[in-house]
């Protein structure tokens, strides 16, 4: 009985630590000091033209792992496209087109509303960052660390990623 009570006491103080580092970390800029580093991918745009996340070094990158069949996704679009006016020249928004069963997820996502760049058939790429759900966001800090990664859209998902792509410009 003993034991099993040591194992539940360390358990809670477990959550508690990792909860109190998901709520003070990234204000105490400790995020990047856990981060992982981000896993490096070519993909390319419907015209063929290449985007490589080390080459965007310097920037907050937002990926957002996404599906045209997806109906949070789709909801997570015109946001994202805040997100990417809000924070033009020191953030950017890759779109990252998995699991697709659409010939043209770029004309889908420009109608409703993305003003960055769609990236196709990156389903290497979400098996790279671990995805399991769509869709899931995943921000980049400037040197090339994962900040912050989170699945489904809604609630205060947007707040979210606003939130760790402050963090990350601190």
């Amino acid at each position: 009985m003993h034991h099993r009570m040591n194992k539940g006491v360390l358990a809670v103080v477990a959550l508690a630590a990792v909860a109190l580092f998901v709520l003070v970390g990234p204000k105490l800029g400790l995020a990047g000091v856990f981060a992982s580093e981000a896993e490096d991918f070519t993909l390319y745009d419907r015209r063929g033209r290449a985007t490589t996340l080390s080459d965007l070094r310097g920037k907050v990158v937002v990926l957002d792992f996404w599906a045209t069949w997806c109906p949070p996704c789709r909801k997570a679009i015109p946001a994202l496209a805040g997100i990417a006016d809000d924070y033009a020249g020191r953030a950017v928004v890759l779109g990252i087109n998995v699991n697709e069963n659409n010939a043209n997820p770029t004309k889908v996502a420009v109608d409703l509303g993305a003003n960055y760049p769609i990236l196709l058939e990156g389903d290497a790429v979400a098996e790279m960052y671990g995805v399991r759900g769509l869709p899931t966001l995943v921000v980049v800090d400037r040197e090339g660390k994962v900040v912050y990664t989170g699945s489904g859209w809604g609630g205060s998902k947007e707040q979210q990623v606003r939130e760790a792509i402050e963090a990350a410009l601190e």
